[in-house]
């Protein structure tokens, strides 16, 4: 550059201009760029947390699927809540009660920041609106939940959930499974038989429907736990997937498998 300078100062004036000017525009398309730099690193500083951006409707769906297996006894006040977790473009919802789990997880547009997890109250989520989109944002300890204009406080709970992925990394093999309609289940309560295999399958004796692979199972359950996880899924048919009398039982929609359920059984 600044050869160009003394070579365009020994001769034409103009040119000396010319290369002055393009040198200041430099300087100065520069300095916008390290600008513009400057805003993106504070930003990223600025974003302790990740945020996720999920729809609202969606958001509703997958806290009434997940909320129903939040546990409601004072003994366990940290099951009482809904775990949520942000982690890229991922927004997971988990509850369980210890005798049934309910997992859902949703895509979502997530900024830069660090994955955060929180435990909220099921009260506080449902008062989120059903419309729009919802902008899920982390504080220190709790979170908030953005909507046009509108933001809501989510109700914390204290305490440290279940792992969950390690109890659903746990599960034995399938060694039953099972597809029919989700009213098989009776409404008189009480504990019921299930029987699956070659032959059909049977609650309490009374044949019921079914797609069976797999070998013959028999497991027992109470049949309100077992109707409010079959209540959550999604569509008529049902998937089974039974492993042991005395291991969870996966339930989920025979074709949508975003909502996954255990159920735990009980002795027959």
């Amino acid at each position: 550059m600044l050869d160009e300078v003394s070579a365009a100062l020994d001769g034409d004036g103009a040119a000396a201009v010319e290369i002055v000017d393009r040198h200041v525009e430099e300087l100065a398309e520069n300095a916008r760029a390290a600008a513009e730099a400057a805003v993106s690193i504070r930003r990223m500083f600025d974003e302790k947390y990740c945020t996720a951006t999920v729809s609202a409707m969606e958001f509703a769906s997958a806290v009434e699927q997940v909320s129903s297996a939040a546990g409601t006894s004072d003994d366990f006040p940290v099951l009482r809540g809904v775990l949520i977790e942000v982690d890229g473009g991922t927004v997971t919802f988990t509850a369980t009660d210890r005798y049934r789990l309910s997992t859902r997880s949703l895509v979502a547009q997530s900024s830069a920041g660090t994955p955060w997890s929180r435990i909220a109250a099921v009260g506080s989520l449902g008062t989120v609106t059903a419309t729009g989109t919802l902008v899920l944002t982390a504080t220190d300890d709790a979170m908030v939940i953005d909507s046009d204009g509108a933001r809501t406080e989510v109700d914390p709970v204290d305490g440290e959930f279940p792992d969950w992925r390690a109890i659903m990394d746990g599960l034995a093999p399938t060694v039953t499974r099972v597809v029919l309609r989700r009213d098989f289940v009776p409404l008189d309560g009480g504990t019921i038989r299930m029987t699956a295999g070659p032959n059909g399958v049977s609650v309490d004796g009374v044949p019921v429907p079914a797609q069976v692979t797999g070998s013959e199972s028999v497991v027992f359950f109470d049949a309100a736990v077992l109707q409010a996880a079959v209540a959550s899924a999604v569509g008529p048919d049902l998937m089974l997937d039974i492993a042991a009398p005395d291991q969870p039982m996966l339930v989920r929609s025979a074709l949508d498998g975003a909502l996954t359920t255990l159920v735990m059984p009980v002795h027959g």
